[in-house]
């Protein structure tokens, strides 16, 4: 098992937050509970000018390791991300940095394994496979209960960022395998290289995240990309990416417009509903920022684009086709609109295969996971005799004893594992 290392790494939690004190309490809560030295991380929450009771369930917590700042005013989100990020320079000097939703949350010895993998292979950035925890979300007519999906996997293992770069641009891949700063732990001398040359400006783009997976890899040469889960990924109604991209529901309305409204002074995207438009934006703005010389396809990426939009509902289809045809760096790839849509003409195909995800996937529904925090401890047990302590360490899990029902091994292997989640009815998705 790791231990937590003689050497003592300082982290920043940084948690970017708006309107959101209900899912926040939760993120806080798997922030400030981790088992790492108090006096060696912090948890700054970074409000970009709530109006709900964010600031009371901040101070509720009464701990001195939570940096709350407020942004005075209502900014963009690249914006908000940029203030958070100049706090934490001026008070981390050295470190690493990662950044949170407000509706994500981490495992509890997640500073732990962090710090222990970078004093084992001196990396400058730890990217993270991450579970995805759906929130419940009440509807009309039902609710939909909370749902966890995770990779049945604890390999670590080098990322060169180069070959991974190019293989983007040519349409290939997918940017969360770049060590984006939203699920990272990234080294602030790479944050200050970026800044320096970049006129002291980091994040950039509508979606700051997908931005900041390109120029750090950029400045990152190698890397270390880790199976075994440090962070869980929340998705609920009032989640930007969901309500932009894929959410049918009312509650989203509002989150969708306020986000639009908040970004009009910067890109198409948040006209366009489809991430493959994102990640190649936050390209095409990295490659012309940074200088990074990326060949990018761009008719490759159109396609992709009109492939992704032709999955949405007509309302965004029709909506994101007249923004794609006013976006400036498409406009010489683009073919004659009535050509487009006859092609492309909004088949609502909402069972996509999932992006980016290989391998052995969990997906469990269960009431009892109630919240971010919920969801994190019982990962954190599932995987608590798994620790990467090795690259390409031999993958064994456990299964906690409330879900044994019989079964007379708390460790059992990948074999066993399937065969209960079959048995109790747990529904397994096989990517490959």
């Amino acid at each position: 098992m790791i231990r937590e290392s003689d050497v003592q790494n300082q982290f920043a939690v940084v948690i970017p937050t708006r309107n959101r004190a209900d899912t926040l309490i939760y993120t806080l809560k798997t922030c400030i509970e981790q088992k790492y030295s108090n006096e060696n991380y912090i948890v700054v929450v970074c409000d970009n000018n709530s109006s709900d009771n964010t600031k009371e369930i901040v101070e509720s917590y009464h701990s001195d390791k939570i940096h709350y700042i407020h942004t005075g005013r209502s900014l963009p989100m690249h914006e908000s991300w940029e203030f958070a990020l100049k706090y934490t320079l001026s008070v981390l000097k050295t470190g690493y940095i990662i950044y949170v939703g407000d509706d994500d949350g981490l495992l509890e010895e997640s500073l732990i394994i962090a710090n222990d993998l970078i004093n084992k292979y001196n990396v400058d950035a730890i990217c993270c496979s991450q579970p995805q925890y759906w929130w419940p979300i009440n509807l009309d007519d039902k609710e939909i209960i909370s749902e966890l999906t995770f990779k049945l996997s604890n390999w670590i293992y080098f990322e060169q960022s180069k070959p991974l770069l190019n293989k983007l641009a040519r349409s290939k891949g997918w940017y969360n395998r770049l060590p984006c700063i939203y699920h990272s732990f990234v080294n602030v001398d790479i944050i200050n290289r970026i800044l320096s040359v970049t006129k002291n400006i980091f994040f950039q783009g509508v979606c700051p995240d997908v931005y900041s997976s390109i120029i750090i890899a950029a400045y990152c040469p190698s890397y270390l990309y880790v199976e075994y889960p440090l962070r869980i990924a929340g998705i609920s109604s009032k989640s930007n990416g969901f309500a932009t991209f894929d959410a049918q529901i009312k509650e989203s309305d509002t989150v969708r417009c306020e986000f639009s409204e908040l970004n009009s002074t910067s890109q198409l995207a948040t006209e366009i509903s489809s991430i493959q438009y994102v990640v190649y934006e936050s390209m095409v703005l990295a490659n012309e920022n940074l200088k990074l010389n990326l060949s990018i396809s761009h008719n490759k990426w159109l396609k992709l684009i009109l492939d992704d939009l032709s999955s949405k509902t007509p309302q965004l289809y029709t909506k994101s086709m007249s923004a794609l045809y006013t976006c400036r760096s498409l406009q010489p790839y683009l073919p004659p609109r009535e050509d487009t849509v006859t092609k492309y003409s909004g088949l609502y195909n909402q069972n996509k295969q999932l992006l980016g995800l290989k391998g052995m996937w969990i997906t469990l529904k269960n009431k009892n996971f109630k919240n971010i925090y919920d969801a994190s401890q019982w990962i954190s047990v599932v995987f608590s005799n798994t620790k990467p302590q090795y690259i390409n360490h031999k993958f064994m899990i456990r299964i906690p004893d409330l879900y044994l029902q019989g079964l007379h091994s708390n460790m059992i292997n990948l074999r066993g594992v399937l065969n209960y989640l079959h048995k109790n009815e747990y529904k397994v998705k096989t990517l490959k």
